[in-house]
């Protein structure tokens, strides 16, 4: 069945539209999807597509949006309530591994997009600078509390933080090479202090 503007709240008709999209495009690929799909999918007219979303870039720029706002921010809230640097790094790691396998399907499907497709490049880049923001926010935390190797920079830790707790970090061992979550959350913490952290044996 079909629904109309008429006949549907706005809210779950853009609801519908996204949850479809975001289904379709990991299954088939950002360039294997056509509105009409997603419209089939959502149980909307591609009318209704169009009311909401003015193209398939701009949908595809809200879905992402509406990725990092259910999936990615609410895990990492913890981070910035640590009482410590050291507990925010521990929460960095704990919030890496509840939010990426929410959103690695989508993500894969976006990388694999952006490099052949300019408007999935920009939907790319603005959280992936804002995950940046974050590295270095977090890194500025560990320098002014004196946690990070002498004359290590904010900058430098910010790059490790980002290496080392990247989508692709966590796909190559949990995913590829099949780790358990816990040992790769308990390594990843080690790691990072070894890496970062002033008074580590080495």
């Amino acid at each position: 069945m079909l629904y109309s503007m008429s006949s549907r709240n706005p809210a779950d008709t853009r609801a519908a539209i996204l949850d479809a999209a975001r289904t379709l495009f990991e299954e088939n690929g950002y360039f294997g999807v056509g509105l009409e799909t997603v419209a089939g999918k959502a149980g909307v007219s591609r009318q209704a597509i169009y009311l909401h979303f003015a193209s398939k870039a701009e949908l595809l720029r809200a879905l992402h949006e509406r990725v990092n706002a259910q999936d990615v921010a609410p895990a990492f809230e913890k981070v910035w309530a640590a009482e410590t640097a050291a507990a925010a790094l521990d929460g960095w790691v704990d919030a890496v591994a509840e939010a990426v396998p929410k959103f690695i399907g989508i993500a894969n499907t976006l990388d694999a997009a952006r490099r052949s497709d300019p408007d999935v490049q920009a939907t790319w880049d603005a959280p992936a600078e804002s995950q940046y923001a974050n590295c270095f926010r977090l890194a500025q935390r560990l320098k002014r509390e004196k946690q990070l190797i002498p004359r290590m920079s904010a900058a430098d830790a910010a790059d490790i933080l980002w290496c080392q707790t990247s989508i692709w970090a966590y796909e190559s061992l949990v995913v590829d090479r099949a780790w358990p979550l816990g040992r790769w959350v308990a390594w990843q913490k080690r790691s990072l202090r070894t890496l970062l952290f002033a008074d580590t044996e080495r």
